[in-house]
């Protein structure tokens, strides 16, 4: 909060806000002081003089508000489920009705002994909620990294005998090609999970050997959620789950598969778009109700179900499987074609590190396929050529799909361009092909 001091003082003039501001450099020995001025910023105050200039802004004794547990108390940014940036509001109740359920994930009965680790800022419902508010509401410690580092995190993971790992696949993936994980490190974990973008199965055996390897109980589960549920809203565990699924539906929460044009119910075992209900909803889009009414749908009983925008199915035993945002999905000459069976196909090749497939409109055949590959870095695979390595890929995708997800390109790049919370940017990569 130092850092952006002199914006809240801005902020304290052009709103009536009340804010309360602390120094937590106010108990710390001298030397300890003077060590924080010299890593502080250069080009701005030191921190102890950042924080006093906050002091100055108007404060109140700490009271207590009495407000309704289901009264907005939180606004978090996202993508919406139109894609387009949008601010969310959750109530206390939904944040602590999901956080509740670190029992039932995480095991966390009791804090003593729990040490989560995880890479997810704090404005993003699964770094506040299940990263920062459910530890504590057991008492669990954490260690939370505001940006990923694979030396600094494998030291956090030793040092700290981290119990639990939470994090997005570039993580697992850079654990698992650092030597120095490959040890007891990882004896202490007992849970892991991934989520926020697709997910290579091959991660899952991967990890999951090198815990059988090192006696660990701990194995790499996914999950599925959006900030319009706070978070996650389904994902697996150790006592349920279901390859290549993301889980069943947590406590306070149901799920429902709707036809995507008519918002009617669907059977099981039938594609559609995922619709959520439960305690833990979001009551709306902040100054927008013409969206929050396009979102929630409210069904014959008076249940409100937030329609996700996102297309996925569940199996006979209610476990969820998703496939994409509807808006990814490709229609080529009238056949629909998910990105994510592209990738899932291609990323099964040891010579590919990443992947990303995606639809760019042409007027002949309603959309044309790109993908875009970043190579597996090993030497073992540093003479295979590009022509080489798009014969394998297309032969793949005909044998494995059809003709219809054949890409009309395969673009090689070094480094898939990812979001703050380290998801891959697809609107940087599909801007590069409008802007040919």
């Amino acid at each position: 909060m130092d850092i952006f001091a002199y914006q809240f003082l801005e902020l304290q003039n052009e709103m009536d806000l009340t804010v309360i501001t602390f120094n937590p450099f106010d108990k710390i020995s001298l030397i300890k002081k003077i060590y924080c001025n010299m890593k502080s910023p250069k080009h701005v105050e030191p921190n102890t003089l950042r924080y006093e200039k906050l002091e100055q802004l108007k404060y109140t004794e700490t009271t207590m508000y009495n407000w309704d547990i289901h009264e907005t108390s939180v606004l978090l940014n996202s993508g919406g489920t139109s894609g387009n940036s949008k601010i969310i509001e959750l109530s206390t109740d939904a944040i602590n009705k999901l956080a509740s359920n670190g029992s039932d994930i995480l095991d966390m009965t009791e804090g003593v002994g729990v040490h989560m680790f995880l890479v997810l800022p704090m404005f993003h419902g699964f770094g506040l909620c299940m990263g920062v508010h459910a530890p504590l509401m057991y008492g669990a410690s954490i260690s939370l990294m505001m940006k990923f580092h694979t030396k600094d995190t494998i030291n956090l993971i030793k040092k700290n005998r981290a119990t639990i790992i939470i994090g997005v696949p570039i993580l697992y993936k850079a654990l698992l090609k650092n030597k120095k994980f490959h040890s007891n490190i990882v004896k202490n974990i007992n849970f892991a999970y991934v989520g926020g973008d697709f997910v290579n199965q091959d991660l899952f055996k991967k990890f999951n050997d090198l815990m059988i390897k090192h006696d660990s109980k701990g194995r790499l589960f996914e999950g599925y959620g959006l900030t319009e549920t706070v978070t996650v809203c389904s994902v697996n565990t150790l006592a349920a789950n279901c390859d290549e699924s993301v889980g069943k539906a947590v406590r306070y929460a149901k799920i429902k598969i709707v036809d995507p044009t008519t918002k009617q119910n669907l059977p099981h075992n039938t594609l559609g778009e995922i619709a959520v209900s439960g305690d833990i909803i979001m009551n709306g889009y902040y100054n927008d109700d013409e969206l929050t009414n396009k979102t929630i749908q409210i069904d014959e009983f008076g249940n409100k179900w937030v329609l996700t925008g996102d297309y996925g199915y569940l199996n006979n035993d209610d476990y969820l499987f998703f496939k994409q945002r509807l808006k990814r999905i490709i229609k080529v000459s009238g056949v629909i074609i998910c990105p994510s069976d592209i990738e899932h196909v291609v990323s099964k090749m040891d010579e590919i590190f990443e992947v990303y497939a995606s639809g760019v409109d042409d007027q002949a055949h309603g959309s044309i396929i790109y993908l875009w590959v970043v190579k597996n870095k090993n030497p073992e695979y540093a003479n295979i050529s590009d022509e080489e390595l798009n014969k394998k890929i297309k032969d793949l995708i005909k044998n494995e799909l059809s003709i219809y997800a054949m890409p009309k390109e395969i673009i090689y790049i070094e480094k898939m361009p990812k979001t703050e919370i380290g998801k891959i940017n697809g609107k940087i990569l599909e801007q590069m092909i409008k802007e040919k």
